[in-house]
């Protein structure tokens, strides 16, 4: 039968979290600058069996292992910034996303740093053992907040104990990285990344949701590509994933590719190639449809609903930057019992552009759960709407 005659393998996966290579494969290079990403030892292959590398990205030149051929089969569109193209940040910006976005991305980035103690860090080459762990469970913590209320699968969190086991050893080999956007001490974004040569690609991200008003994934891109120049990056891989943000940033788009690679170009690999044109069409075309999630969501309904996170209840704010006649009594958001008054704190600070250090927080005795943010250039009143 066909199967047994094929082997298939993800070469994306492959080359950047496990450093392996098909063996159908001779040689990658970069197509943008030329530089070498990997060469075999191999002179010919003793099989004769169908090897089919999916996600095959061909902003690299693939050269097989002698006496191979191979035909091409599109699967999915990526995205991606070819930097050694771009001078700094700001212009590419400008000249890339257009005016709009880089007024947006920069006034986002300056209220950031001026509403917190922000820092960021990149851990490539050394990381400690305990930041790791405590970075890659913080990082998990903020991706199963984001996915609580989806339905549907998140091979990212299906698959995290393998992610964890092997990105220690990486980031400390240079094969991977973790950045960090800091408030103070707490990770508030957390990107991490897997290295191929001048190839670095950003594997999975997530934040804070209470900061989500800062758009701290434009923050983290930004500072990546900033990271990117100083280190002689040549390309900062985004993926594949048709989102609205990597198509604002990207100067490249490129084409996902699976290679059915042979010895002999025959009728069962001309047959072989045809069936998964036909496959990646069809499943291309669900997706634009989103035909995909419709029947996701349908099938999550038959299965056992996992207990969900409380919704933060309906909020307002009404300025009151006159003398408050209401009794208050001063409390601090690092108690555990109003941790839920960062997000509108957050609110608060992007739209008046104060120092969290700078403003004061306080109960409205007396009320079920009325809350006055007093800041030295702007107060307002926070008030949970009654559940109906």
């Amino acid at each position: 039968m066909l199967t047994n005659l094929r082997i298939k393998n993800n070469f994306y996966s492959d080359l950047f979290e496990k450093e392996k290579v098909s063996k159908a494969i001779n040689r990658l290079e970069l197509k943008i600058d030329g530089s070498f990403i990997y060469q075999s030892n191999e002179s010919e292959i003793a099989d004769s069996n169908i090897h089919t590398p999916i996600l095959v990205p061909d902003y690299l030149n693939v050269t097989l292992t002698p006496h191979l051929t191979a035909r091409n089969v599109y699967h999915k569109k990526g995205y991606g910034v070819n930097v050694k193209s771009i001078s700094d940040i700001d212009s590419y910006l400008k000249e890339n996303a257009g005016t709009n976005f880089k007024k947006n991305t920069l006034r986002t980035l300056k209220r950031l740093e001026n509403c917190f103690n922000i820092k960021y860090e990149m851990f490539f080459g050394n990381i400690e053992k305990p930041t790791y762990n405590n970075l890659m469970d913080t990082l998990l913590s903020m991706i199963q907040n984001r996915f609580q209320e989806r339905k549907g699968r998140n091979r990212v969190i299906e698959d995290w104990e393998y992610y964890k086991s092997i990105c220690y050893d990486l980031i400390n080999s240079k094969s991977g990285s973790i950045f960090v956007i800091y408030s103070g001490e707490e990770p508030i974004e957390i990107s991490l990344n897997f290295h191929q040569d001048t190839i670095m690609y950003s594997a999975i991200s997530s934040y804070n949701l209470d900061y989500h008003k800062f758009s701290l994934g434009n923050v983290e891109i930004y500072r990546q590509l900033e990271w990117c120049l100083k280190n002689n990056i040549s390309f900062f891989d985004m993926g594949y994933g048709n989102f609205d943000y990597k198509i604002k940033w990207s100067n490249l788009a490129y084409n996902f590719n699976t290679l059915v690679i042979s010895k002999n170009d025959n009728f069962i690999v001309r047959l072989y190639t045809l069936y998964l044109k036909n496959k990646y069409r069809f499943i291309n075309y669900l997706i634009e449809k989103e035909v995909m999630d419709t029947v996701r969501n349908l099938l999550s309904t038959f299965k056992p609903q996992k207990k969900q996170k409380a919704k933060l209840a309906a909020y307002k704010f009404e300025d009151c930057n006159t003398p408050i006649n209401e009794e208050l009594t001063p409390i601090k958001i690092s108690d555990t019992e109003y941790a839920f008054l960062q997000k509108p704190l957050n609110e608060f600070l992007y739209a008046s552009t104060q120092h969290i250090s700078k403003v004061k927080i306080f109960y409205v005795v007396n009320t079920e759960k009325t809350f006055v943010f007093q800041g030295p250039k702007k107060s307002a009143k926070l008030i949970f709407k009654k559940d109906n």
